[in-house]
């Protein structure tokens, strides 16, 4: 069911679920009162929503249904806020350049050097505070359905086991324990693959939402209280990860939850600050002023970077992932938001990004798909930055070109 549109406003869809959020809420709401209809399933509820346009004031009508288990008003469904497409598809691009540099180039380029450097700094953070700000949203407006959930926490597990088996055919390097064969070690986290770690990460992010949402969003309630238990998780994780756990099946579940010895994983405890500030930002999302805050706090998360850096007392570590590692994704996601009313402006650079950031999926699985075999059959990596350039460029338009085919297909 689609939403009328005019100027201002894009196609929404209608449901139980949001997908990603806006920036600000561009549009009060106005439900009228549930009472005053039928309690029957087929009975519709008009939603009307008002925008003020200068000195216009537009109306766009929209019909739901009003169940009759609950008299709960319905939400709005698949509402696509353009910032975090923005910022995911920022995410991706990085992630890509990342990748491709990683397995096809070795060269002396300070340029592309840099591009590995932030895509291994920057594309999880940001995509796991994409992740948890909408995750929020849904905690904030009681819309976490345990099945739907857990089976698409199984999605990421299973995506994480078969992207593993393809990688490995074409690049076998992996951290993990070397005594036991690589089928077998995939399927019991024993044989971590490069370039797919991070997925299974979600799926247990998703596990831990929904076996404790009840508490989770109980804390969140609490400013001061949310942001203490984030960092307690925190300095309770680095301190598990320097102690030995003895026992294989031990350490595997502890590489999971805080990383293990310099195994690539992406410990669910360990990510916690970026988690929790997703978290509560989607929570408050309506409730705050988005754009205006996201400016300050951002700004706070650079000097704290900054100061922490240069005094010391937190240097660049990935693995387990240290305070001023997680505090580039932090500062980069908050600047975004802050400035996002800005960057729109650019507005081939927005579509562009937002496109890749709505089909991340897709541009995701492609570049693994085609980058694999790729580096096999060249056999030897490139050491013109020209030709790196060139492949990233092809790679991209083509899964772009895909995309907008697939849409219109």
């Amino acid at each position: 069911m689609k939403l009328a549109t005019g100027q201002g406003f894009e196609p929404r869809l209608l449901g139980p679920e949001p997908s990603v959020l806006p920036l600000d809420d561009p549009v009060p709401i106005k439900l009228l009162d549930p009472s005053a209809y039928s309690p029957f399933t087929s009975s519709s509820l008009i939603l009307s929503f008002t925008k003020n346009l200068g000195s216009e004031i537009m109306i766009v009508t929209i019909k739901s249904y009003l169940m009759s288990s609950n008299n709960k008003p319905p939400v709005a469904r698949k509402q696509r806020y353009r910032v975090l497409d923005f910022i995911r598809g920022s995410a991706v691009i990085f992630m890509i350049v990342c990748h491709v540099i990683t397995l096809l180039y070795r060269g002396p380029s300070p340029v592309l050097d840099f591009g590995v450097y932030w895509g291994a700094t920057a594309s999880f953070t940001l995509f796991l505070l994409v992740f948890s700000t909408i995750y929020g949203i849904k905690l904030a407006n009681n819309q976490i359905i345990p099945a739907r959930e857990l089976k698409r926490a199984g999605g990421f597990i299973l995506a994480y086991f078969l992207l593993s088996f393809w990688v490995i055919l074409f690049y076998p390097t992996f951290f993990g324990y070397p005594d036991i064969n690589p089928l077998v070690g995939i399927l019991t986290f024993q044989y971590i693959p490069e370039f797919i770690e991070f997925i299974p990460t979600f799926g247990f992010y998703i596990i831990l939402i929904v076996a404790l949402r009840r508490l989770i969003t109980t804390v969140l309630r609490d400013n001061y209280y949310w942001f203490a238990f984030t960092i307690a998780v925190f300095f309770m994780a680095n301190a598990l990860f320097g102690l030995d756990w003895q026992f294989r099946l031990l350490n595997i579940i502890k590489a999971q939850l805080v990383g293990f010895n310099d195994w690539h994983t992406f410990g669910v405890l360990a990510y916690f600050p970026t988690f929790g500030l997703g978290l509560w930002w989607g929570y408050h999302w309506q409730s705050i002023k988005t754009a205006q805050l996201a400016r300050r706090l951002g700004l706070f998360a650079l000097v704290l970077l900054i100061t922490l850096t240069y005094t010391g007392l937190s240097t660049w570590g990935r693995w387990p992932p240290t305070l001023s590692y997680q505090l580039y994704g932090i500062a980069t996601f908050l600047l975004l938001i802050g400035l996002y009313d800005y960057i729109r402006k650019i507005n081939a650079l927005d579509v562009i990004v937002r496109h890749i950031g709505k089909h991340a999926l897709i541009f995701y699985l492609m570049h693994i798909i085609l980058l694999m075999p790729m580096f096999y059959l060249l056999n030897q990596p490139i050491s013109d930055a020209f030709s790196i350039v060139a492949i990233l460029v092809l790679l991209f338009v083509g899964i772009f070109v895909f995309t907008k085919l697939k849409n219109r297909g």
